[in-house]
């Protein structure tokens, strides 16, 4: 079965050997990607047709950005873990699950660390506390509103609840909703947000010399994590709160949650 920490580590080493990734959203060719899914466990005749199907829709010519195809996989495997315990009503489940339930019924689209993932981020998003129970209408509630609504709104009502802050967003935006901190913090942040702990310092810091060449050129790799490690528990409060961001979504509400490397890293 597929691995999503083994997809995107296989995206860092294809980078870290030089490998050709355009754009913010990396943008890479389709034979890259069909070869990094099928590293990543999938069958090779299944990763042929998923890949066919998505690039037919998403794709530009012979490329394709791994961050979309990244959320369009995870969402179709929450849609048909959603569509299988929605069936499962004829039989009767329809009672309340207990979270080793509902891990168990994901770990049936996922591998065992996605689906703890994915589980994880139900309950928060639902704002229930793990030990509770969740019925099958509760998970379908938290699909609609999760990728449905957010991804297809009936009109610019769908988003009330956010006013006028909530808009489409990059993973990147994220970094700068961060209070109290400055523009080159939030540029760490943004790379981390990007490539987690799997690129090297060396990496990151070449990464935010792109953004801000006069401030980080004269960055060592050493001096960026000596800085990572003291506004990291800043970062981590934040996160963990939950709380709302300028943006108006918080962390386990983003529609960047499956793609944001920051939640990867370890202890956060």
């Amino acid at each position: 079965m597929l691995s999503f920490n083994k997809l995107r580590e296989g995206l860092s080493a294809y980078i870290s050997a030089g490998g050709v990734v355009r754009g913010p959203s990396r943008e890479i060719d389709v034979k890259v990607l069909k070869r990094l899914v099928a590293d990543a466990g999938m069958d090779r005749v299944d990763a042929e047709e998923y890949i066919h199907n998505f690039t037919q829709k998403f794709a530009k010519k012979d490329s394709v950005s791994f961050d979309r195809f990244f959320k369009e996989l995870v969402r179709i495997q929450c849609y048909r873990a959603v569509l299988a315990l929605k069936n499962d009503k004829k039989d009767k489940i329809t009672t309340p699950m207990q979270r080793s339930e509902v891990l168990d019924r994901f770990k049936l689209f996922f591998a065992e660390e996605d689906a703890k993932e994915i589980v994880r981020s139900i309950y928060r998003f639902l704002k229930v506390p793990e030990r509770c129970s969740l019925a099958p209408s509760d998970i379908g509630s938290w699909y609609r509103r999760a990728y449905s609504q957010r991804n297809h709104p009936k009109s610019d009502s769908a988003c009330a609840e956010h006013k006028k802050t909530c808009r489409n967003h990059q993973t990147s935006d994220c970094a700068t909703k961060f209070k109290d901190l400055n523009k080159s913090d939030q540029t760490i942040i943004e790379a981390l947000s990007k490539f987690g702990k799997s690129k090297n310092w060396s990496g990151i810091q070449e990464y935010c010399a792109k953004i801000n060449k006069e401030y980080f050129q004269h960055k060592s790799p050493k001096e960026l994590e000596a800085r990572w490690n003291e506004i990291r528990p800043l970062v981590e409060k934040q996160m963990k709160t939950d709380g709302q961001m300028a943006c108006g979504h918080s962390c386990s509400t983003c529609p960047t949650r499956q793609t944001c490397e920051l939640h990867d890293i370890e202890d956060l």
